[in-house]
């Protein structure tokens, strides 16, 4: 009979053990729960709000919010990302955008085509000519594409002087002789904000 109530004692004592680390129903709290270490969840579970709506992480203190590892692959609106950042669908940077760890910030880049009307341009001498680039602002980087210009003709830059405006500028080298038209092209251009 001893052997039979310390085995029973024992027993119970083992399930206490396993009921106080094991849950396997729904855990609800109106308040917070605290974990002095990692919070594991099996493969292929997840985390999510109870009905719909917001689901909100690191938004009271916060300084960062670390989403894996070095190695670790994060999709965002996708199952199966194949590099360190996977985004599904369209993304906006309202703060901008850092490439590489000694980038600039971008906060928008725009493009497009505008047609390019150039003045007569005396020999050895620049002319600029606007562009309506639209979605381009004052102070943008701009790249332009040109097509094949006349031969003494040499597109020396452009840049965004107006909100949808590029400006362009074109030399005469002089080496036909006199002024030239340039023909009215249409121009491939790239901002960055």
């Amino acid at each position: 009979m001893y052997g039979l109530v310390v085995t029973f004692g024992i027993a119970m004592c083992a399930l206490a053990a396993n009921a106080s680390t094991t849950i396997g129903t729904t855990i609800q709290t109106g308040g917070q729960i605290y974990a002095s270490s990692t919070v594991m969840i099996a493969a292929t579970y997840g985390i999510d709000t109870d009905s719909a709506g917001a689901l909100n992480i690191g938004t009271t203190t916060a300084t960062s919010v670390i989403i894996g590892s070095a190695t670790a692959k994060v999709g965002i609106a996708s199952t199966s990302p194949y590099v360190a950042l996977g985004v599904t669908g369209t993304t906006t940077a309202t703060l901008g955008n850092v490439i590489g760890s000694a980038g600039t910030g971008i906060s928008q880049l725009t493009f497009g085509t505008c047609t390019l009307t150039m003045p007569a341009i005396s020999a050895s001498s620049t002319a600029v000519a606007n562009c309506t680039a639209t979605g381009s602002s004052n102070g943008d980087k701009v790249f332009v594409t040109l097509p094949q210009l006349p031969v003494n003709i040499i597109f020396t830059g452009a840049s965004s002087t107006a909100a949808n405006t590029i400006q362009i500028a074109e030399y005469n080298t002089g080496i036909t002789g006199g002024a030239t038209t340039p023909p009215a092209v249409t121009v491939s251009w790239l901002a960055i904000h």
